[in-house]
């Protein structure tokens, strides 16, 4: 027997074992409201089969057999990954030995209760569990909609503000083992003239692949990001400058070879400006603005790449600073 009592959008499902037919309507009833989903199956093998398919809020277990043929049907049902996790609570006959109710906890119950049933506790129980299950499903939402908002819808990549998450991330791991941290920047500004002359679905065909191809010349310790509409940065961590060299010669060699969209040769080649933690600042926002004024810089007398230098660069250093403090005054005026 299997009968399905549910609302047109059930929230959470409650998984109802009973091999009397009876007792399982009796139940079904008691449980149904529109915020509940009732399952009922009269077999363990029934139930692994749901088990397997979605995820329960709590499952209500009021198998007659007994002793090890019990536990053994209950293993059978937590083997489901699902719901691996999900609360049990047994069901037992009226008069029934304690000790059999502390058989069924140990094969991972979390209540008992005897029958015949009362149906208010019966209901707060399975409430309680109901309830739990929705925040986990909230804050499951939540993450997702967090990660979704983090990252960047076209090209998959980390978007600026996980990107600067990752990067200060990167930096207080490196003050803690003395190493190195190097912020590269881009802007690849000719992705507009793309756009332009053979149309948007090319220019994010384009950096679609701009995105594989810095992802695949980087290793795994390091992050690639969009920062901008055609903007990309990386985080290297490196130990020594040579290191930071190595692996930004490698990404301006990367992107000087030409890409082909749609029959098209496009070219994107530019200028990478690089600024290095410790040396040059003690703030992913810093790096970065250090190492986009160095950037345009290579760019505009093709250079290739270009590493941030505190006395060749003064003014833009002043002017990073400034920002910095600026921002550090508002933020302790907001917090005032």
């Amino acid at each position: 027997m299997r009968t399905t009592s549910a609302p047109a959008t059930p929230q959470s499902s409650i998984l109802v074992v009973s091999e009397m037919p009876a007792e399982a309507s009796a139940l079904a009833s008691v449980l149904h409201t529109a915020n509940h989903h009732v399952v009922l199956v009269n077999t363990a093998l029934a139930a692994s089969s749901e088990l397997a398919t979605r995820e329960f809020a709590v499952i209500l277990c009021a198998l007659s057999a007994t002793g090890n043929a019990q536990l053994t049907a209950i293993r059978e049902m937590r083997a489901q990954r699902l719901n691996s996790a999900t609360p049990l609570i047994l069901m037992l006959p009226s008069g029934a030995d304690p000790a059999e109710a502390m058989r069924g906890l140990s094969g991972g119950f979390v209540d008992c209760i005897h029958r015949p049933v009362d149906d208010y506790v019966l209901q707060s129980k399975v409430r309680m569990f109901v309830e739990m299950h929705r925040d986990k499903q909230r804050l499951r939402e939540v993450e997702s909609q967090g990660s979704a908002l983090l990252m960047d819808g076209l090209t998959g990549l980390p978007n600026r503000v996980l990107f600067v998450d990752r990067a200060d991330q990167s930096m207080r791991q490196a003050s803690r083992s003395g190493g190195r941290v190097a912020v590269a920047v881009m802007d690849l500004e000719q992705i507009h003239e793309v756009k332009e002359a053979l149309g948007p679905a090319t220019g994010d065909e384009l950096l679609r692949q701009i995105a594989l191809r810095l992802t695949g010349a980087l290793r795994r310790s390091d992050t690639v990001g969009r920062t901008g509409d055609t903007a990309f940065g990386a985080v290297l961590a490196c130990d020594t400058r040579d290191g930071v060299e190595t692996v930004t010669t490698r990404l301006e060699r990367t992107m000087s070879e030409p890409f082909t969209v749609g029959g098209h040769r496009i070219t994107v080649g530019g200028g990478i400006g690089v600024a290095l933690f410790p040396e040059h600042g003690n703030n992913p926002r810093l790096l970065m603005d250090r190492a986009h004024a160095v950037m345009t810089i290579a760019k505009q007398n093709s250079l290739g790449h270009l590493f941030f230098d505190p006395i060749h660069h003064a003014h833009s250093d002043e002017h990073a600073e400034t920002a910095e403090m600026n921002a550090e005054e508002l933020f302790r005026v907001s917090a005032a």
